[in-house]
């Protein structure tokens, strides 16, 4: 929490940083989240399936 004294602009730099870094990996973290809930929606079973059989024709 911010003091009720002044600080000098170092300090005011150094606690704005701090806070546009929090804010950043808030954003990213909150994207990851909105991917997973699409791929939790998605079938992927059949995509997976055809990846499978890909491979394995590749490999006979």
């Amino acid at each position: 929490m911010l003091e009720d004294a002044p600080r000098d602009d170092e300090e005011l730099r150094v606690e704005l940083e701090r806070r546009d870094a929090i804010a950043e990996s808030t954003r990213a973290l909150l994207a990851d989240l909105r991917a997973l809930e699409i791929l939790e929606t998605l079938d992927l079973e059949p995509v997976t399936n055809a990846k499978r059989w890909w491979l394995d024709a590749g490999q006979e």
